[in-house]
């Protein structure tokens, strides 16, 4: 296999759908941790815990299980029809951490409008998936730049607070620029790796941002 198919399925690996709740709530712990009641980013681990278990741990393993099941053919479900009953699964969890989120007044809006921007955008994966096969992952890429859009334009965070000694403050613009930049890389692996053509890389782009100024707009 070529240099190239690696790296793309590395960055394919590293950028899965399934992360990027937990990606985003990273991000909205270190640009403004003290929405959360906390000093640090870092002070909130249980908080990390259960959503990386609710968004990648169980629904995960709840897709693992597909495959000897006779679900799914492979965990790449190559074929649209296959990811139909996976993404059922996935809103399922989904919805039910987003409805703890939006009844848990300790959770802070931002947190809860991205959370509902995913399940948008899963909602429109999964009509438009009956018909094309659109790439989650840059569904899922396009959320993530979405939202940093979002604290930019709504929630004036100036600064993201990057973790080391110092505490170094990085320019919000400068942390979008950076997730267009792995917007663009998931997505050109996602064509190295023929898993799509071209139009539904750009339609996961769309829906994903999409999706967070949908989510915006309903809770504000």
């Amino acid at each position: 296999m070529r240099l190239t198919h690696w790296i793309a399925k590395i960055i394919s690996l590293l950028f899965h759908p399934l992360f990027m709740v937990s990606y985003m709530l990273i991000i909205l712990l270190m640009t403004n941790p003290q929405l959360f009641g906390y000093s640090r980013w870092n002070q909130s681990p249980s908080l990390i815990l259960l959503v990386f278990i609710s968004t990648v741990v169980i629904p995960g393993i709840a897709i693992s299980m597909m495959r000897p099941l006779g679900f799914i053919q492979s965990l790449q479900m190559q074929d649209k029809k296959e990811r139909i009953i996976p993404l059922i699964v996935i809103l399922i969890f989904y919805l039910w951490l987003f409805i703890n989120f939006y009844n848990n007044k300790n959770i802070p809006l931002p947190l809860t409008t991205v959370m509902l921007g995913v399940i948008i955008g899963l909602f429109f994966t999964f009509f438009i998936t009956i018909f094309s096969k659109i790439s989650i992952h840059t569904v899922g890429v396009g959320g993530l730049v979405g939202m940093l859009i979002l604290l930019r334009l709504f929630y004036s965070y100036d600064f993201f607070i990057w973790p080391n000694a110092a505490g170094t403050m990085v320019p919000t613009d400068l942390l979008i620029v950076i997730g267009i930049v792995i917007a663009g890389m998931v997505g050109t692996s996602r064509l190295l790796l023929d898993a799509h053509r071209p139009g539904e890389v750009w339609g996961g782009y769309i829906i994903g941002i999409a999706s967070m100024f949908i989510a915006q707009v309903i809770l504000h």
